[in-house]
């Protein structure tokens, strides 16, 4: 089905945007949780806490051993961990067994609770039976999604088809921006390794990434604490694969045409002929050491190509005549993307760890956005040019054993130019007539041009500071957002006909055979936003028993939106407890 809209909507879009842009400074906020933690207690067979046993986890997907010690209350806590279900625990104090257990998962954006229990003597004990995971210290509502299962499930390949398994999770209308417990689908917050990729204009996704590049993903739909940013949707929260010891990697390839779905019979009356497709998708991912324990990558690359064959007859009727004009179609889209994702892991020594990830989406498409129904095929012909990169920066710290800090950057980058097929388009301006319904376009002209650049510098830092039973931590956030937009039309001008004079051919596109002529012009075509979100948390989960966790916190956010114009800057300011 294709869509048009007259010069005052646009108009009227683009001043919408700009509400839009303001009301999302409220929800974007650069993300958390891009890793999982270990915590727990280590007591004796009476149950009492043993301080300053050694506790040291390992797994594949960890860049050598990472380590703490309990405190006074047997209670340690190990941060920053990527998720995997083969991490091994050796726990062993002075006096005591030393203990191993293996298989413990660590999920994406949890902690794992673990309570390990030492006996008197010199010996060592492995336990390979997989503990249950237990989140004690979580208050929020989430559900994870394993690589494993996305790849054995029947799934679209886009990451944003994964999300309606999670509960309260369901379609919107809006394609891939689901809608979370009554929410609508530009409330929602995308986060990808720790960076907010969410559209800052539209407040819908704004990167597309393959699920071959996704090592795992959380759904948060409720309970979120005071670290993490406003939002009235769900959280989705996103990490791509990273490298390991071991050299891995894969080559995939997928088709799909027209023949893979159900026929259409003869009852379904919106059929009239067949609309064959073909859509290519292929690419690899490669990841292992530079330099063992010390420097890892990971790479993947996914080109696709996609095209769609259109054909039939719409019709226009004269709304003087009566009359009805059935104007044939047939035509070909055309969309290539190009998918890819990086990752770099340095551990620089045992307390400080550097992670860099950029993941990008450009697309080309020809396709045919112009005009409909028209009666020059060359109306029809619109390119469109979309997409973008993503970097970011991730310095995780241990200063001691009871303090922690997680520092981040990154940069977003998008664009959507909707432009004519060929250079002589830019010229040709849109003829509508009026005379008929739907509205005929009568010229070769395309219409709307559009230049569109979305951009975000991020920044945050979060501080994890242990306490005696008290986890307290605390952070800021920053956010720089810049839009700049340019609509205009083909040939500088629409024109709208209406009411042919006597003896003239209706479907003529000379002005002159029309009583009535109306020119369309953007008074304003450029448009500039900028925004700045700074925000600043502090919340405590006290531990007052092994099994029962109280949490509070409060959240400053101040949002501005600064016009480009030189208008007023609208400020607003916000506490959430």
């Amino acid at each position: 089905m294709k869509w048009r809209f007259d010069g005052m909507f646009k108009l009227f879009c683009i001043d919408a945007l700009v509400v839009l842009l303001a009301v999302m400074a409220t929800t974007v906020v650069m993300a958390q949780g891009s890793s999982g933690t270990i915590s727990g207690r280590v007591i004796d067979t009476n149950g009492q806490p043993i301080p300053g046993a050694d506790v040291v986890v390992t797994s594949k997907y960890l860049q050598g051993p990472r380590g703490t010690a309990t405190n006074l209350d047997g209670e340690y806590l190990i941060p920053y961990l990527p998720p995997g279900n083969d991490y091994k625990i050796s726990v062993e104090a002075v006096g005591y067994n030393k203990v191993i257990q293996s298989n413990v998962t660590v999920s994406l954006g949890t902690a794992t609770t673990l309570q390990v229990t030492l006996t008197s003597g010199g010996t060592e004990v492995e336990v390979t039976s997989r503990p249950p995971v237990i989140t004690l210290k979580d208050t929020k509502v989430a559900t994870t999604l394993t690589q494993q299962e996305m790849e054995m499930l029947p799934l679209q390949r886009g990451y944003q088809q994964t999300l309606y398994l999670a509960p309260n999770v369901v379609s919107s209308g809006m394609g891939g921006n689901p809608g979370v417990a009554g929410s609508t689908g530009s409330e929602n917050i995308f986060m990808i390794n720790g960076l907010n990729t969410t559209d800052p204009v539209t407040g819908t996704f704004g990167t597309n990434l393959n699920f071959n590049f996704i090592r795992e993903m959380e759904v948060n739909t409720g309970g979120l604490d005071a670290e993490y940013g406003a939002s009235t949707g769900g959280l989705f929260n996103v990490l791509t694969k990273s490298g390991t010891n071991e050299l891995h990697g894969e080559v995939f390839a997928y088709y799909t045409d027209q023949s893979f779905n159900a026929n259409a019979h003869s009852t379904d009356m919106s059929v009239t002929k067949p609309q064959p497709f073909h859509n290519y998708d292929y690419g690899f991912d490669v990841g292992g050491p530079i330099l063992k324990d010390r420097l890892w990558y990971f790479v993947g690359y996914n080109p696709t190509l996609f095209t769609h064959h259109y054909e039939g007859t719409t019709s226009a009727t004269n709304i003087f005549t009566g009359a009805q004009v059935h104007v044939p179609y047939k035509y070909d889209d055309l969309s290539r993307n190009w998918f890819s994702s990086a990752k770099f892991n340095y551990r620089v020594n045992d307390k400080h760890n550097l992670e860099l990830a950029v993941f990008t989406d450009p697309s080309h498409m020809w396709y045919n956005e112009g005009p409909f129904p028209t009666i020059d095929a060359r109306a029809l012909h619109t390119r469109r040019y979309q997409g973008g990169y993503n970097v970011v920066l991730k310095w995780y710290a241990t200063w001691s054993s009871k303090i922690f800090m997680e520092t981040g950057v990154g940069k977003t980058h998008s664009i959507l130019q909707i432009l004519p097929w060929d250079h002589a388009g830019f010229g040709q301006p849109e003829i509508l007539s009026y005379n008929f319904s739907p509205a005929l376009s009568l010229g070769p002209g395309s219409g709307t041009i559009d230049y569109d650049n979305r951009d975000s510098f991020q920044a945050e830092t979060k501080v994890t500071w242990l306490i005696g039973k008290n986890e307290v931590k605390f952070g800021a956030n920053y956010e720089d957002l810049k839009w700049e937009n340019f609509q205009g039309y083909t040939g500088g001008i629409q024109y709208g006909l209406y009411l042919n004079n006597p003896g003239t051919n209706p479907l003529s596109p000379l002005l002159h055979d029309y009583k009535y002529m109306y020119r369309y012009t953007l008074q304003n075509p450029a448009k500039k936003e900028y925004g700045k979100y700074i925000a600043a948390f502090v919340q405590d989960k006290w531990s007052f028993t092994d099994y029962q966790t109280l949490s509070a916190g409060v959240r400053f956010e101040r949002n501005e939106v600064l016009p480009g114009n030189g208008g007023a800057t609208l400020g607003l300011n916000s506490y959430s407890p």
